[in-house]
Parts: structure tokens; sequence; C-alpha cells
């Protein structure tokens, strides 16, 4: 038990050195970070350290997402620094909000599907059209990964607040 404080303070620590806004934590194993971009943008996270040290991450802001299982403190900081990177990146985009609101709907649609599989007796025919319908999606935002640039530079961001974490200058 003692061990998993330690962990905890360490993250919570490195997180606050990151920016975050505020860190609230329940029970001493489960924590709520939040961090303040631009734009009045939050990205939150809850985590949780489980009895065999691991970490279980979950994004709550700007929309849900669960994030796994981390087997040490610093893959769990490592990952926050690149999400939060990415997010920073993001958040300037004339899009960003537009794509909050595609992922936001997105969590419908999946709250939706699981209300109907949980409630309803549903035909084979309705499960394969949901599924093309699902496959088609997907194919489309393959083709726009494909067809669009990447952003450079959220890697240059992500960099930088590895420095941080690390205790690196920047060059």
């Amino acid at each position: 038990m003692q061990r998993n404080l330690v962990s905890n303070d360490y993250i919570n620590m490195y997180l606050k050195q990151m920016g975050a806004e505020s860190i609230s934590r329940i029970n001493s194993y489960m924590n709520i970070v939040k961090f303040r971009l631009f734009n009045d943008v939050t990205v939150s996270y809850v985590f949780n350290i489980t009895k065999h040290n691991k970490y279980y991450l979950q994004r709550m802001e700007p929309y849900a997402m669960t994030r796994g299982k981390f087997s040490t403190s610093n893959e769990l900081i490592d990952f926050i620094a690149s999400d939060i990177a990415k997010f920073r990146n993001a958040s300037r985009s004339s899009n960003f909000d537009r794509f909050v609101k595609l992922a936001q709907d997105d969590n419908s649609a999946l709250s939706l599907i699981e209300q109907l599989f949980l409630t309803r007796n549903v035909d084979p025919q309705t499960l394969d059209d949901l599924t093309g319908d699902i496959e088609e999606l997907k194919g489309k935002v393959r083709k726009a990964l494909d067809q669009t640039a990447k952003v450079d530079d959220y890697e240059v961001c992500i960099e930088r607040n590895m420095n941080i974490i690390h205790g690196k200058k920047d060059d």
C-alpha cells in the first residue's frame, strides 16, 4: 500500500510540473487531473493505481475515451504528456470544436448501440446493416488519415513536455 502512495505522489508531482490545473485524489488510489489549454479547452483524466501497481487511465474531457493500462508510472506520465501536447496543438485548429463534437457524437452512438444490444432482441439483418455502416465509417476515417497531411508540430510539443518532465533544457 505504501508503494502506491509514493507512486501516486510521484505521478501527481510531474503532472503539476506539466501544468495540471487541479489534481484530486479519491481514496488514495483514484486521481482526477485537469489541464486547461488554449481557448478554454479542458483535458481531464481519471487514473487508478491497482493493487498490483498497474495504472488504468481514462480521458474524460473534452470527450471520454479509455486509454488503457500502463505498467509503470513513467509510462503513464509519458502518455499524458504526449496526449496533452497533441491536444495543445489541435486546440489551435479552427476545426477543433467540430472534431470534439464528432468524438462526443461517436460516444453517444456507442451508448445507443449498447442500449440496443442490452435491451432489445436484435435480428441478424439489423446486426449486419449496423456492422456494414460501422465498417464504412471506419474506412472513411482510414481514407482521411491516408489523404491528409500529418501535423508534425505536436511532436515538437511532445519533446518539449518530455524535456520538462525529465529535467532537460530546450535547445
